[in-house]
């Protein structure tokens, strides 16, 4: 049982809706801002969490309790989905919640980083440096982003050294924050 009201003809907040969530995800993904496996799995598990709360609940996801939520999903489909079905949906459910809530506390942040450059022969979300390079912004939730930055010039080779050096310094930033703060 809920305790949120049934929606009057002003209580849905447009833009807000279980609907709006899902379509964020696609062009999210669309924008080159999310992976389409990341962009899947956030999808589904907002859906199967959302779809067990009654429809006036999901009027503006982004002031939904989430382990309110949570707790009617796991009520509705404790005996049907396995365990570790439902702890996947649960956290795909919730990152999905906060990269919304994210997107609409600041949607330009999202816009900015979305659309792509013609003629850069980059994926979208690339724009021109000042430098000539080409620029890349990452919104990450929390009101914070990541910014890579690619100089002019840079070569088939520099690209490959590049993705195994990031995937590298990425690798090492929880362990570092783990053990040296």
């Amino acid at each position: 049982m809920t305790a949120t009201p049934p929606p009057g003809p002003t209580t849905q907040a447009p833009g807000r809706t279980t609907a709006d969530l899902l379509a964020f995800l696609d062009r999210a993904f669309r924008a080159g801002l999310l992976t389409q496996p990341t962009a899947a799995s956030y999808r589904l598990g907002a859906n199967r969490v959302l779809s067990a709360l009654p429809e006036h609940a999901t009027a503006d996801v982004t002031t939904l309790n989430a382990d309110h939520a949570v707790a009617v999903f796991e009520d509705a489909e404790g005996q049907t989905i396995s365990t570790a079905t439902r702890r996947q949906y649960v956290a795909s459910f919730r990152k999905a919640l906060i990269l919304f809530s994210s997107y609409i506390a600041e949607p330009e942040r999202w816009h900015q980083a979305a659309p792509s450059e013609p003629g850069t022969g980059l994926g979208p979300g690339w724009t021109p440096a000042h430098d000539g390079g080409q620029e890349l912004t990452i919104p990450l939730p929390r009101h914070r982003s990541m910014r890579l930055h690619l100089p002019p010039g840079v070569t088939a080779n520099d690209t490959r050294l590049a993705k195994r050096l990031i995937s590298s310094y990425l690798n090492e930033i929880p362990a570092a924050r783990d053990g040296q703060g």
